[in-house]
């Protein structure tokens, strides 16, 4: 059985991601694990050890009783296998343990604002996780309703560990039956003629690795990327946006300090973020 380990600090972004991870534990057979992460802060000269201690009771008392309540819900009404956790301390720092100690199939995290994609990246926790954890991560922007999945989209380099990350995503969509649409968006590097061979490449290197008989491929030339992922997220059906962010030139590029002004596109769209290993190497 997958393992979906959902962080929440009840508040409205969370219990949406909530909401959305439970949808997809149903199709996707999986457990959730519920996380939370409590934390006082105060001066230390302000404040005495005997006083920091019943707040830090209090609050882990209150903690474990909503994260109980709502565990307890999500067996009952919607029948789906929890458990949960709830530990003192930073939440990024909490996260980042549980991940490494539990090994999740997928972290679900929900975003504030309804900026989705661009929120997930102007510092937030979401962010420090996607950055840092070793498992993937979907991000869910604040308001996203699950309703199923019918096209994924993966943004490629053509790196080798490319095909690890579409053989996860198969898996995803094989319940739904879903379309995965492999897109590269190119700035011009190359004449049209080399780039569509490229494609054709990785399109022939995926086909005979990767069992799935459901997949489209799109090539986009322009020279502004966050412009041409911008129109793409706007105007496609997708359900599901993934990348991975070992493509550190075009993670900054989409996502780098000049979004705030160049970046001006609202999307419901969640991002499953991977990470590529380090061995990887561009198909050549």
């Amino acid at each position: 059985m997958k393992t979906i380990l959902v962080p929440t600090d009840f508040s409205g972004a969370s219990e949406n991601a909530i909401d959305f991870a439970i949808a997809f534990a149903k199709k996707e057979n999986a457990m959730i694990i519920l996380l939370h992460a409590y934390h006082i802060t105060y001066p230390a000269s302000d404040f005495s050890g005997e006083i920091i201690s019943k707040e830090v009771s209090e609050l882990k008392n209150i903690s474990e009783e909503k994260l109980r309540n709502l565990c307890l819900k999500i067996m009952q009404t919607d029948k789906v296998k929890c458990e949960r956790v709830c530990k003192e301390g930073l939440a990024v720092d909490i996260i980042l343990e549980a991940s490494r100690r539990m090994h999740p199939d997928f972290i679900i995290m929900g975003t504030k604002g309804s900026s989705g994609i661009k929120e997930i990246f102007l510092g937030s926790n979401t962010t420090k996780v996607i950055e840092k954890a070793q498992h993937p991560v979907i991000a869910v922007p604040d308001g996203t309703l699950f309703h199923g999945i019918k096209k994924i989209t993966y943004a490629t380099n053509y790196y080798e560990s490319d095909v690890d990350a579409i053989k996860t995503l198969c898996e995803i969509a094989e319940p739904f039956k879903a379309v995965i649409n492999i897109l590269h968006i190119s700035e011009g590097e190359y004449v049209p003629e080399i780039e569509n061979e490229l494609l054709k490449q990785f399109v022939s290197k995926v086909s005979k690795q990767v069992n799935y008989n459901n997949f489209s491929f799109q090539l986009i030339i322009g020279k502004d990327i966050e412009k041409e992922l911008s129109n793409y997220l706007m105007s496609s059906s997708a359900d599901l946006f993934s990348m991975s962010i070992f493509h550190r030139n075009l993670f900054e590029k989409i996502f780098g300090k000049s979004i705030t002004k160049k970046l001006a596109y609202h999307t419901h769209v969640p991002l499953l973020a991977f990470h590529h290993k380090k061995e990887s190497v561009v198909f050549t």
